[in-house]
């Protein structure tokens, strides 16, 4: 009985995860858009100015190490977690780098990523419902993709658990080997990872600008805030820019990639 509810419960878990998969991207933008808006109001933000500071500046940086590791693990090497179609996919069981240490450090990075962005917003809501939903999104996304990686590599995939934790970094002492065979890219950054971060850093900054000129009397005119405007105008030309010239092969941003 008890094995019965525990495998239909996984099954679930697996079926809302590649649903999830699909329109990850979607639903995740239908979620943070109004944040434009409701950062503006005071009655949903926890604490005063201070409270907002502080929180701001601990997101931020929570989410500045995220990125790093995204960062890393995409410049380290080219692997179809992405999905082919918005379906999961896969080439070969990945063992070089950080999945050395553990088997999802994409996912890793995005849970702390969105754990920053959450403090970032400093909204009642959105640490009370929002958060805890992508914790589950992310978490069913992993249980959907292991299952894939499973039906798919068998014994291979099995083994590889049984040595490397699911996200939190194991493995610590062998970590010199692993990454002794791994060639960082820059390029696979910009190509791969680059457009969704400028992204992310410069709606951080914006999101700041709109919270404290309407709950705490910001001046956007302000020499420091038309900065912050101008910094976040350039991380989204220079994509626009990346994209330009790589689409003219005026800039060739293809590198060999790793077969994962």
């Amino acid at each position: 009985m008890f094995y019965a509810l525990f495998y239909q419960m996984k099954k679930n878990i697996i079926k809302f995860g590649n649903f999830i998969f699909r329109w990850r991207d979607l639903i995740f933008t239908l979620i943070f858009l109004p944040a434009f808006y409701l950062v503006t109001l005071p009655e949903l933000t926890c604490g005063g100015k201070n409270t907002d500071t502080a929180s701001f500046i601990a997101g931020f940086l929570t989410v500045l190490s995220g990125i790093t590791v995204r960062g890393f693990t995409v410049a380290s090497g080219f692997v179809k977690r992405s999905g082919v179609q918005r379906k999961i996919h896969a080439e070969g069981v990945v063992r070089s780098g950080l999945f050395a240490h553990t088997r999802n450090p994409l996912y890793l990075s995005n849970f702390v990523i969105i754990t920053g962005v959450m403090l970032c917003l400093n909204l009642t809501f959105y640490y009370s419902v929002f958060l805890p939903l992508f914790y589950a999104i992310y978490y069913s996304i992993t249980i959907a993709e292991e299952d894939y990686l499973i039906s798919k590599f068998g014994e291979d995939y099995k083994n590889y658990i049984k040595t490397v934790n699911r996200y939190i970094p194991g493995n610590l002492s062998h970590i010199k080997e692993s990454f002794s065979e791994v060639e960082l890219s820059f390029k696979r950054f910009l190509k791969r990872e680059y457009g969704s971060t400028a992204l992310l850093i410069s709606s951080l900054i914006i999101i700041y600008q709109i919270k404290f000129h309407h709950q705490h009397g910001l001046d956007f005119m302000a020499a420091e805030n038309i900065a912050a405007w101008i910094f976040s105008a350039a991380l989204i030309l220079l994509h626009v820019i990346i994209q330009i010239l790589t689409k003219y092969d005026l800039l060739v941003l293809d590198v060999k990639e790793p077969l994962h």
